[in-house]
């Protein structure tokens, strides 16, 4: 069986904030539509968040991928190219690690 590829990857900047990058990975799991992946994009954070990632990957319904470069300052430009070259939607949507979708914001755009 070949995997069909999602239509939207969702791209998650967060450094060192596993508290609201929770909130979000659990609202997007809330969508009013299926047809996407997310790749959070870690800006050098503390394993806190890859232990967070972890532990959501089995409580939602869409791929998670965690890319994460190591902390060097201020890099967010460079995490966020990083994971578009593993995005496989056909459409990007970048969010900020403080922004909780609702409930329609992928089907709505």
């Amino acid at each position: 069986m070949i995997d069909k590829k999602p239509i939207v990857s969702v791209v998650v900047t967060t450094y060192n904030r596993p508290d609201a990058l929770s909130l979000i990975l659990l609202a997007l799991n809330e969508q009013d539509t299926n047809d996407f992946e997310v790749i959070v994009a870690d800006d050098g954070s503390s394993s806190e968040t890859k232990d967070a990632v972890e532990l959501l990957k089995p409580k939602v319904s869409y791929k998670i991928r965690h890319v994460r470069q190591s902390h060097d300052g201020f890099r967010a430009a460079m995490i966020r190219n990083k994971s578009v070259s593993v995005a496989d939607g056909e459409y990007l949507i970048f969010l900020d690690g403080d922004s909780v979708p609702q409930t329609s914001f992928i089907s709505s755009l």
